[in-house]
């Protein structure tokens, strides 16, 4: 149902307010703001490996609570960007707790932000990175011709003959002007919103914390757009067709537009100047998408159960935190951790938490870094940059696919950690576990080691118990545990000090119904082999 008094609206934004929205999440689209604008670091970014690590859309999907197209798309920035400094943190931070006070406020920048959330909306960061058309190498010819069809008019008023040169110049100029025709259509509708953005971002200043220097330099922006969009209001004025009485119009000026090809040069003034004010274009749409992420997180933060602002350290390696969850599980068990000069190696059974609890690590740090938010009771550590090998692609069916693309995720974080300044935290789901058990556990511990220097912090999850013993220097060992009782197999899901000293995969099958025979035969090999694999790992 389509909202159309402001009154339906407010009463829509009030009732969505500390919700997860429903819909509105093209990420080809949500992207395109990250996919074009340069970047000094990328090596600081969350790649695409880590993106489906750590399921990072659906995360942005529960975190978003935008009304813009701007403001959605420099969200999902960022996220994957990751390298806010702590001045526009500290800025963020105050214009959340402006919109989380100030209810009048609150409510009438949402309503002016949801008239930027059409699909013509989401290409501004076109506008501002992307490869503008340039003009063609005929672009001379255009202005002769204009002048021709202005001296054929004037001539044919004083001898008839000139009607015939006149005609010809016409029928040139149609099939020039129709030839950019499609062009022109399709960007000029686009351009026709950086109108409404420069609008929306006038309104929006007397319910926004600016300081006098900031409304003075969007002011600036302001004015330098609004002389490109007089420009643009000439190129957008196909829509009066839809209207029978404006129809009129519209052909007169259609033929006015093909006779003095006027679209067509006023077409390419507009993409110079386009190019011309980028900078101005840019102020103002992160002016806008900057109080649409003030006012996500403070509608985020009002519907959570408990949160926490992160106290950042110096770099080290170093993570502290209490009463931890995931924010994408229902109900989720809180969990404390404390690392201080160590890494974290997290041995449990298979469904007992351990990857859930390695991506709630991520997925908190990527928060407090992002919007000085924490799905925690308290949080202490450095800003780190993000690597990961969690999610091996599952089509990759024959061992030596799959090892081999083991091989270069476990590479790339190789050469993060001898490139990368800034402390990283590397996280990895179970080491080559497309390989045999033996030069898996000798392999993991050579490249644990190796990552583990300097601020580095490293996260990892495993089955293999053995490592336990072979890192035990410069790695902190917890646990994840399961019960079973009476045949029945059960998780608390709490993160417990120490490495875990049993295995449930065969007590899953006891319980499962297996031949008793089975179950001896298995327990009798499994205590048989333990004991040389430790032993021949160790020589």
């Amino acid at each position: 149902m389509i909202l159309k008094t402001k009154k339906q609206q407010l009463q829509a934004l009030q009732s969505q307010w500390g919700k997860p929205k429903k819909f509105g999440f093209n990420f080809s689209l949500i992207q395109e703001y990250f996919d074009l604008k340069p970047v000094a670091a990328p090596q600081a970014q969350v790649n695409d490996r880590a993106v489906t690590d750590l399921d990072i859309h659906p995360f942005y999907e529960f975190i978003d609570r935008s009304c813009s197209a701007p403001g959605q798309q420099v969200l999902y920035y960022n996220i994957r960007q990751l390298s806010p400094t702590k001045g526009e943190l500290k800025k963020q931070e105050e214009w959340v707790q402006h919109y989380t006070q100030a209810e009048t406020a609150r409510w009438q920048s949402q309503l002016l932000l949801g008239q930027l959330a059409a699909p013509d909306d989401y290409y501004f960061p076109y506008m501002l990175y992307g490869k503008l058309p340039t003009r063609p190498k005929y672009f001379p010819v255009l202005r002769i011709l204009q002048l021709l069809f202005f001296v054929g008019l004037f001539a044919a008023f004083i001898n008839r003959v000139f009607v015939l040169g006149l005609v010809l110049v016409f029928a040139i100029n149609l099939l020039l002007h129709y030839r950019e025709k499609v062009q022109i259509g399709t960007l000029s509708r686009v351009f026709s919103r950086l109108g409404r953005l420069n609008n929306i971002a006038k309104k929006l200043i007397p319910f926004c914390p600016l300081s006098q220097e900031e409304s003075d330099l969007l002011r600036e922006q302001r004015k330098a757009i609004h002389k490109v969009v007089k420009k643009i209001s000439f190129l957008n004025t196909d829509t009066l067709q839809d209207n029978e009485v404006a129809a009129v119009g519209w052909y007169a000026m259609e033929l006015i537009k093909i006779a003095t090809l006027s679209e067509v040069l006023t077409f390419y003034q507009v993409i110079d100047d386009i190019a011309r004010i980028r900078p101005q274009i840019e102020g103002t749409y992160l002016f806008v998408a900057e109080v649409d992420i003030a006012l996500s997180i403070a509608s985020l933060r009002a519907g959570l159960p408990f949160y926490c602002q992160p106290n950042f350290s110096p770099p080290a390696k170093q993570l502290q935190v209490q009463g931890l969850i995931h924010p994408l599980v229902k109900n989720c068990v809180p969990n404390d951790l404390t690392l201080q000069g160590h890494s974290l190696l997290l041995t449990g059974s298979n469904m007992s938490g351990k990857s859930t609890f390695i991506r709630a690590l991520n997925l908190n740090v990527i928060a407090a870094q992002t919007f000085n938010t924490v799905f925690a009771q308290s949080y202490t550590a450095p800003q780190f940059a993000i690597a990961s090998s969690i999610r091996i692609s599952d089509d990759l069916l024959d061992e030596k696919s799959y090892y081999m693309e083991e091989v270069n995720a476990i590479g790339e974080l190789l050469q993060k950690a001898e490139t990368s300044e800034s402390p990283t935290l590397f996280t990895i789901d179970e080491v080559f576990k497309g390989t045999n058990t033996i030069e898996r556990v000798s392999a993991a511990k050579a490249i644990l080691e190796y990552l583990n220097q300097g601020k580095h912090l490293v996260l990892v999850s495993t089955h293999d118990i053995e490592l336990t013993q072979l890192l035990e220097s410069g790695f902190q060992l917890h646990c994840f545990q399961e019960q079973i009782e009476d045949q029945q197999l059960s998780f608390d899901y709490k993160l417990r000090p120490g490495a875990l000293t049993k295995r449930n995969a065969i007590s899953i099958l006891e319980i499962a119904g297996y031949p008793s025979s089975i179950i001896a035969e298995a327990r009798k090999l499994s205590e048989e082999l333990e004991g040389e694999k430790i032993k021949t790992v160790k020589q």
